[in-house]
Formats: C-alpha cells, sequence, structure tokens
C-alpha cells in the first residue's frame, strides 16, 4: 500500500487501521499504541501521533469527535509517520497533492 491509500481511506471510510469516529480512546490505542502526545482539558483531550492528530470528548467514555491527517509535517523533515502507518503503507512522501487525492477517490 501507498501513502495515498492512507489518505483516501481515511477520507472515504472515515476510519483510520479499523478506528473511526465514535469509538473510544482504547479502540484508538488498539490500533496505534500509546505514543503519542497526550492534550488534556476539562471537556477534550488530544492524541497527537505526529502525522495523525485525534480529538475526543471527555464524557462518561471519551469517544473520538475528530481526527486530523497533519500531512504538512511530513515536509519539515520531522519523524512524524507512527510505525503503524509506515509498515501498513510503506514510505510516506513529504508531499501529498491534492488533485492525485481527488483522482484516487473519483476512481
Amino acid at each position: 500500500m501507498a501513502d495515498l491509500d492512507l489518505y483516501v481511506e481515511a477520507v472515504t471510510r472515515a476510519e483510520i487501521l479499523g478506528a473511526a469516529l465514535g469509538v473510544d480512546v482504547s479502540k484508538w490505542s488498539e490500533a496505534f499504541g500509546d505514543d503519542c502526545v497526550e492534550d488534556v482539558r476539562k471537556s477534550r483531550m488530544r492524541r497527537d501521533y505526529g502525522l495523525i492528530e485525534i480529538f475526543f470528548e471527555r464524557r462518561a467514555a471519551s469517544c473520538c469527535s475528530g481526527n486530523f491527517s497533519s500531512i504538512h509535517r511530513l515536509g519539515q523533515g520531522e519523524h512524524v509517520v507512527p510505525r503503524v502507518l509506515a509498515r501498513r503503507y510503506g514510505e510516506f512522501r513529504s508531499r501529498a497533492k491534492f488533485e492525485d487525492l481527488r483522482d484516487s477517490i473519483l476512481h
């Protein structure tokens, strides 16, 4: 699989590695592990895995309310791709063109 496959799956399925919006923190931990920066606020929590940032609403059971693919970080020369994504999708390019994503989704 290629890095573009990750972006297509995230956009078209609203999930990454089987974890999706609405599921609790444990499902995301199962998919990505716990090697992340965790920012906890009163009503929200954010987990930053580098390329992927995940947001949770803190209720009785924290559930995912959003996620971002921070593709702009790839060009900064940082090691931002979580190992689990590199193993599944291979090498990530430093840039991703919108046109490539659009064409992959539409074809």
